[in-house]
């Protein structure tokens, strides 16, 4: 919320700190390979022989390639902000709704799902998207599709469909039955288990 409401930020991802893309480092157009070393940081040097005479000095290591080309598209308008702010702010909201009308409620469900598909068509509604907005939107579309193994939604509907197809499938198919029968017995548990969060 700090990042998005005081920095206005673009579309966060999840988690907000990516791990360093190394293949992104570059370095200076004027800059060839024999001049820097590029340390297993990925922090490029200049070596000392190819360094500029001392009163051109600035004493900053070269720049990497996404500081020189700058990243388009980093705020967000008003509105693009309010939709990132009920995207974040929806697990609260699931949990509040949840203590209020009960585990087994539609309404939660119902309540998260529509906050994560009006966020979304909100954020899509942006142009000239970088391409790691892109991604990052493109994984919240298929997150909607989570929605039909969560509960209530698991044990009103998808389960009973689920294990019925499994069933025809494991008595159709050969030698499938030992794979399969173990994951028709702990199908619920798995469910519990891995399909409890609502914002990944």
């Amino acid at each position: 919320m700090y990042l998005l409401h005081v920095h206005k930020l673009h579309i966060l991802e999840s988690p907000p700190i990516q791990p360093l893309d190394r293949k992104s480092v570059g370095l200076k157009c004027n800059d060839s390979v024999d001049d820097v070393i590029t340390l297993p940081s990925g922090r490029t040097i200049r070596k000392l022989d190819h360094a500029p005479p001392m009163n051109r000095r600035t004493w900053e290591a070269p720049p990497r390639a996404d500081k020189l080309n700058g990243v388009p598209g980093r705020t967000l308008s008003d509105k693009h902000i309010v939709a990132e702010t009920m995207y974040i702010m929806k697990p609260i909201i699931h949990l509040g709704s949840m203590c209020v009308f009960g585990q087994k409620s539609w309404k939660p469900w119902l309540i998260s799902i529509t906050i994560e598909y009006l966020s979304l068509q909100r954020l899509k509604s942006i142009e000239n998207l970088t391409p790691q907005q892109r991604l990052v939107l493109s994984k919240r579309s298929l997150n909607l599709a989570m929605y039909m193994v969560r509960s209530p939604f698991f044990e009103n509907y998808s389960e009973k469909h689920i294990r019925l197809f499994l069933q025809w499938f494991v008595n159709s198919v050969p030698l499938v039955g030992p794979l399969m029968r173990p994951f028709l017995e702990y199908m619920k548990q798995w469910q519990e288990t891995y399909f409890y969060l609502w914002s990944v």
